[in-house]
């Protein structure tokens, strides 16, 4: 009998060999694709919470500019304690004052007179003041929250009042 020296084919082993690596390579490429899927929440989180940050950074800056205090008035006075903060002439009315309040990990900011607040948050710390220039006149406000999410990301924001001159 004659025997083929080539018949053309491949061998069991070869055949093994090919498949282990095309596992390797499969099991390696969907290791990719789950990291790459929490990276991508990741990223997702840290975009929600800088745009909600840019969202708190404008409304502050816009009602904090709504505040005239006249130019006759030294120190103004405010009210509120550690949790809450108002500051008077907003809209340019002796009554009517821009509030700024803690609730739980919420920070609450609106009017007196309307009694409307919007709110943001949560934040890990919320503190706010009034921003004191050389002079006894306040220059805007000073607010400090921190999002805890890496330990020492505290964000400050200072927005002036409107009618100070720079």
């Amino acid at each position: 009998m004659k025997t083929l020296k080539n018949e053309g084919g491949f061998t069991f082993i070869e055949i093994l060999v090919s498949m282990v690596l095309l596992s390797v390579l499969g099991i390696t490429i969907w290791a990719g694709l789950i990291n790459s899927q929490g990276l991508i929440r990741k990223i997702i989180s840290e975009a929600s919470t800088s745009a909600k940050i840019l969202q708190l950074d404008n409304f502050v800056r816009q009602y904090a500019y709504k505040v005239k205090i006249p130019f006759w008035e030294g120190k103004i006075k405010t009210e509120g304690g550690k949790s809450s903060l108002a500051i008077p002439y907003l809209n340019a009315e002796c009554e009517d004052m821009l509030m700024f309040k803690t609730s739980e990990s919420m920070l609450l900011i609106g009017s007196k007179k309307t009694g409307q607040f919007n709110a943001f948050g949560p934040f890990d710390d919320i503190s706010f003041q009034l921003w004191e220039g050389d002079g006894e006149k306040p220059l805007g406000i000073k607010l400090s929250i921190s999002t805890g999410k890496k330990g020492n990301d505290q964000l400050i924001i200072y927005a002036r009042f409107g009618g100070n001159p720079l």
